[in-house]
């Protein structure tokens, strides 16, 4: 039982390595070993290699899949920020109406304003985000 054989026609080329390179070699090599690793940099390199298709489609699904779950990660927080955001407005918008209830000054346009960027600019809405959710409710 030996080990299954990697390439057909293979050749066995010595290759001399410096104390860092190696150190950077058994860093990414991953799961395989050093000489399929260092195969693997070549075929991506070299443009007329015969498996260089093959290379590139494996980089490009490696990104991919990476870039999904960027994206995954990018739209679970939005929706957790759009959530909080909603709590905070539906929040503000309970306040404004206690406001225009019971203060005298809210007929007040401007009075309504300040009392409103007043609120917003704690909660890290802006005004005309809030105004713009009150007109859905």
């Amino acid at each position: 039982m030996g080990r299954p054989k990697e390439l057909e026609e293979a050749k066995m080329v010595p290759i001399i390595l410096d104390q860092e390179t190696r150190k950077i070699v058994k860093l990414r090599k991953g799961d395989g070993g050093a000489s399929s690793y260092i195969r693997r940099l070549i075929r991506e390199q070299d443009p007329k290699a015969s498996r260089q298709g093959e290379a590139k489609t494996l980089v490009l699904r490696k990104d991919l899949r990476a870039m999904e779950a960027e994206l995954e990660d990018y739209r679970r927080k939005e929706k957790e920020a759009t959530a909080e955001q909603e709590e905070v407005m539906k929040y503000i918008a309970q306040g404004f109406e206690l406001y225009k209830q019971n203060n005298r000054r809210a007929d007040d346009p401007m009075a309504r304003r300040s009392w409103l960027v007043a609120r917003c600019k704690d909660s890290g809405i802006s005004p005309v985000d809030f105004l713009s959710y009150q007109k859905k409710i």
